[in-house]
Formats: C-alpha cells, structure tokens, sequence
C-alpha cells in the first residue's frame, strides 16, 4: 500500500485486513475461578503458530507480564489460563 494508491483502495485494503485478522486471533485470559466469569482478572489477545508438529500461542510482552505479576502478588497460579 502506498500513498499514491486512491484513498478508496487504500480504505478497501484496511477494511480486508481489518476483518480477516479476526480469523486469526483468540482471547486469552484468566482469573480464580474457572466456573464464574466474574472472577476473570485480565485478558489480552493471542495468535497461534504451527512449527512442524509443535502449536505456538503468541502474544504480547505485556499481557504476559501482567499474567505474571498476578500470579505473584496471589504466590498461586490461576485456575485458567484459557483461550476460546
């Protein structure tokens, strides 16, 4: 995509990935109680990677760092770490 592109291909574009990158993302999150949704603390996004026959879930530094530090300010590990 380039600045030269008309403004309505370039709208077009970012509509087309806008919509596809949701086939490729999942939530992920997690809390005390597997069994009631309002005990959820945090969420974030993450993507999956297939190397040879290994899955790969992907996300960003700090949805990773604040999973962390909930589990250490609890010194206990969620119930869930989940992804839909």
């Amino acid at each position: 995509m380039t600045q030269q592109q008309p403004p309505a291909e370039r709208q077009a574009l970012m509509n087309a990935l806008h919509e596809t990158s949701w086939q490729y993302i999942a939530p992920v999150y997690w809390g005390g109680d597997e069994l009631d949704a309002h005990s959820v603390v945090n969420n974030g996004t993450c993507f999956f990677l297939r190397i040879g026959q290994k899955l790969f879930g992907v996300t960003a530094h700090h949805v990773i760092a604040q999973y962390l530090s909930w589990t250490l300010s609890k010194n206990t590990q969620p119930h869930r770490l989940a992804w839909m």
